[in-house]
């Protein structure tokens, strides 16, 4: 990694933690700064305005996303399915890993989501991330209208569970979710409700804390 690139993942790790423990106000250039004990115009050569930090922040959250989508769909692909077709089971096993067991990127999603109020352009990367998996399901296996509005469902449950407003428990969203996934899959249901059973959670390295930035689902899919 060149020395520019790893200084920006640097502060985009410090902006997060700031995040974390104070609010989005909190990573300010000179609060990132003082984190990796830099000078501020060190942090401003990389991020000029806080929208440039805001974006960087958004990038990077779009990316932790694909790249999730493309990991927990290994198991998937393994046993057969395209990467299409394991897209939504892909997406199930997500929302259960990162609600359990790696929230961080959870808390950090809820924060992104107010900047929506200020300016919903802002958080443009998130929805081609979005769009992408919904071209993605389209040109599955599985049938189209019925896989594009389970996808629809999930993201508003994502986005429900990040505003607080979901009017179901966390068990009863994912006891839905995997019920309409299931229902997608015909004779196959079967084999797939035993190959999510059988997904070891302990087993599974945690998301990295920090993504490369430009990644999203199609173009970093089509690389592998």
């Amino acid at each position: 990694m060149r020395k520019g690139d790893r200084s920006r993942r640097d502060m985009l790790d410090a902006a997060r933690r700031l995040i974390l423990a104070g609010g989005l106000e909190a990573a300010s250039h000179a609060a990132i700064a003082g984190e990796l004990n830099l000078s501020k115009g060190a942090v401003l050569y990389h991020f000029p305005t806080k929208q440039a930090l805001w974006n960087g922040l958004i990038d990077e959250y779009a990316n932790h996303l694909a790249d999730d989508v493309v990991r927990f769909s290994q198991p998937f692909r393994d046993a057969g399915f395209t990467f299409e077709d394991s897209i939504l089971p892909a997406l199930y096993i997500w929302f259960i890993y990162d609600r359990d067991r790696h929230p961080m990127w959870k808390e950090i999603g809820i924060v992104l989501m107010s900047l929506h109020h200020s300016d919903s352009s802002r958080l443009s990367p998130i929805g081609r991330f979005w769009y992408d998996a919904g071209e993605r399901v389209l040109s599955s296996n599985l049938p189209r209208a019925e896989a594009y509005c389970t996808l629809m469902a999930f993201h508003g449950f994502f986005l429900s569970i990040m505003l607080g407003s979901v009017p179901m428990t966390p068990e009863k969203v994912t006891e839905t979710m995997l019920a309409m996934v299931l229902e997608l899959y015909g004779d196959r249901a079967e084999e797939l409700r035993k190959l999510i059973e059988s997904i070891d959670f302990d087993a599974i390295p945690p998301s990295p804390d920090s993504v490369r930035p430009k990644q999203l689902l199609k173009s970093k899919y089509l690389r592998r």
